[in-house]
């Protein structure tokens, strides 16, 4: 199975003078000698050259791994030129060189000589296989064909400074690729996953300082995500990578400031592609927040819900309590006194309780109970408030007016 390699030239190395074409560049894409992972031989090299073929595309910086599965085809707005003349061996170094023409929005800029001299050309192709083996008083991976060359990239610098570039082995794909600054992020990612993979959770490197050699990761498990702080040493061939000191737990704190041009005091916007690595790293951290915002709130909403639920319930637990204690009395009172409340004057009775600290009052029920059953008992009167007995027919006869204001008699029909 074809395994995929990048290799890289310094620009400047590469021949950045423009030929008799108006615009267009001499690039040396690649030369023989010992990458950090493989050997290639002149053969290899000569071989390889039809592989350097017209219309093959050059961007600015080889892709993540996180963009190269989220969009293999590469971003147009990365395509910086293109190769306009198909490769051929330079007899002087063995290497492969061809003619590229840069397109019209980077011209200026690839043509430039202070931006040649700091930025390198790197390939990204597929090997045919590679074999351990012997070369050059070296033992070590040989490589023994190239079958497709994806693109030729411009990238910061050459990893080891000279035309061919270490080449590093891709942790997922057992792929190999050339030790550049923009490859960094890979190394670490695979030195990290090879140290912290025994924690039982995913691994990710979420960033790092190059000066002060320092990595940040986050280790996801069953619990939450952790962020943790490590340093890390860089070999001599700028490619291994090796964790030193103790990880130490972090938290990530954002900060935003004003960018300013290194000849102006003026603040100034930053283009899309100037921060677009940045960008996705916090919407993705924004979305990640925003969504846990939203589970909180509508578990604080279910929360309050449930309270209020609960509140009723027990507020209904206690009503049927006070109520049937209530009850209860009415029927001991009422046996006690001998009397018998009919059922209408027992819920006047019950209709509005005396509560105590959340509870039924039973001596102040009782009292008022008590009052009622000896009204009850004596003659003409009857239950108070709600459950009243009304008052005899006999009774209300006897209040009645017998005569009219003018002294005439009254006569009551039906009587």
């Amino acid at each position: 199975m074809p395994k995929p390699l990048t290799e890289s030239v310094n620009l400047a190395e590469a021949s950045t003078s423009t030929t008799d074409d108006a615009g267009l560049l001499e690039v040396e894409f690649i030369t023989p000698g010992w990458g950090s992972s493989g050997y290639y031989s002149p053969k290899v090299i000569e071989a390889a050259a039809p592989l350097f073929a017209v219309g093959t595309h050059m961007y600015f910086d080889h892709p993540t791994e996180t963009e190269h599965h989220e969009r293999p085809g590469r971003s147009v707005r990365d395509l910086a030129a293109v190769i306009i003349e198909a490769g051929v061996v330079n007899k002087a170094t063995g290497g492969i060189r061809g003619k590229v023409k840069p397109l019209a929005p980077y011209r200026e800029l690839l043509t430039d000589e202070a931006f040649a001299s700091n930025v390198g050309v790197s390939i990204r192709a597929s090997a045919s296989d590679i074999v351990v083996g012997e070369a050059e008083g070296r033992r070590g991976p040989i490589i023994e064909g190239l079958v497709e060359v994806d693109s030729v990239d411009f990238v910061t610098r050459a990893g080891r400074g000279g035309k061919v570039l270490a080449v590093l082995e891709s942790a997922r794909h057992a792929d190999v690729h050339e030790a550049t600054a923009s490859d960094r992020h890979q190394q670490l990612q695979r030195a990290v996953r090879a140290e912290h993979d025994g924690t039982n959770g995913w691994v990710y490197v979420r960033d790092h300082d190059a000066d002060e050699r320092v990595v940040w990761f986050e280790i996801s498990g069953e619990g939450p995500t952790e962020t943790w702080q490590q340093t890390y040493d860089v070999g001599a061939n700028d490619v291994d990578i090796t964790l030193t000191g103790e990880p130490t737990r972090v938290s990530a704190l954002t900060t935003y400031v004003p960018v300013t041009r290194p000849d102006s005091t003026i603040p100034t916007t930053e283009s899309q592609e100037d921060t677009m690595p940045k960008i996705q790293i916090e919407e993705a951290e924004h979305a990640r927040l925003t969504e846990t915002a939203g589970r909180v709130d509508a578990l604080e909403s279910e929360n309050v819900t449930l309270k209020a639920e609960r509140d009723q319930l027990r507020e209904a637990d206690a009503t049927r309590v006070r109520t049937d204690r209530a009850r209860e009395i009415v029927a001991d009172r009422a046996k006690e006194a001998g009397v018998e409340f009919t059922a209408l004057e027992a819920r006047g009775l019950i209709a509005d309780l005396p509560i105590k600290d959340g509870a039924l009052d039973e001596d102040a029920f009782t009292t008022t109970v008590d009052e009622n059953a000896t009204a009850k008992k004596s003659p003409g009167t009857g239950v108070k408030g709600f459950g009243a007995s009304a008052q005899t027919t006999e009774e209300s006869a006897t209040e009645r007016p017998t005569t009219t204001p003018w002294g005439r008699p009254l006569t009551v029909k039906g009587a």
